[in-house]
């Protein structure tokens, strides 16, 4: 069974980044609003989070009471604090942008 992965993130260029590097060994489901999230993944069966916080601090309120498998955090330089905040609330881990193939694939395994 093909493992399914919400990719959210508002910017585009980064959904269909991870898109192409996920490429068919996932089933993705992509999504631009943040707060669409718990949502979808109570409704979709959702195993795995790749979540770009944008700055977003309120986004870490609800982040530990997600039922999900695998929460990766997706920040840009000036958010790493916060990324690291989410680690600490239950995040798997983060990514800083702009990431690698490899290491988008390693966060995965």
């Amino acid at each position: 069974m093909v493992e399914k992965v919400l990719i959210c993130s508002a910017s585009e260029t980064l959904r269909e980044s991870a898109k192409e590097i996920l490429g068919n060994k996932h089933n993705l489901i992509l999504c631009e609003d943040i707060n669409q999230c718990p949502e979808i993944i109570t409704n979709g069966n959702v195993k795995t989070l790749l979540l770009d916080i944008e700055n977003q601090e309120d986004v870490l309120e609800w982040i530990p009471n997600l039922i999900i498998s695998k929460l990766i955090i997706i920040a840009n330089h000036k958010s790493t604090q916060m990324a690291e905040k989410a680690v600490k609330l239950g995040a798997s881990g983060y990514l800083v942008t702009p990431f690698k193939k490899e290491a988008l694939l390693s966060c995965l395994k």
